[in-house]
């Protein structure tokens, strides 16, 4: 049987691949200008910090931190809603644009809360 292929030339996969990363950093760059935390970047900075970026996509009821775990990632909120506990207490919410996380990794300690993610 024959062996059917699609193919793309280099400039059109450049052209596409370049403004897609192009849409993308200025989608991200709209969303991290409006968080407080990196309000005082540049665009450069925050284009260095979009490129850096990786998308997790979390179930309700799922756990994005547990306290007393180490801290190696930092979180920003893109949508949907987060609840911070102590034990059993609901001690913080977090929505779109709110972001946790930070702490574990600034002073190099244990995970302060235990982080849920709600849903919408």
């Amino acid at each position: 049987e024959d062996c059917v292929l699609w193919q793309l030339d280099r400039d059109t996969f450049n052209h596409i691949v370049k403004e897609a990363a192009e849409k993308k950093r200025q989608r991200y760059d709209a969303f991290l200008s409006k968080v407080p935390l990196l309000s005082s970047m540049d665009a450069y900075e925050r284009s260095q910090l979009s490129d850096a970026l990786k998308v997790e996509t979390f179930e309700q009821g799922q756990k994005v931190i547990e306290e007393g775990a180490a801290g190696d990632k930092f979180y920003i909120i893109e949508e949907g809603l987060c609840v911070a506990t102590k034990g059993d207490t609901e001690v913080m919410s977090y929505a779109a644009g709110d972001y946790f996380g930070e702490l574990a990794l600034i002073n190099n300690k244990p995970r302060a809360a235990t982080v849920t993610a709600k849903g919408d």
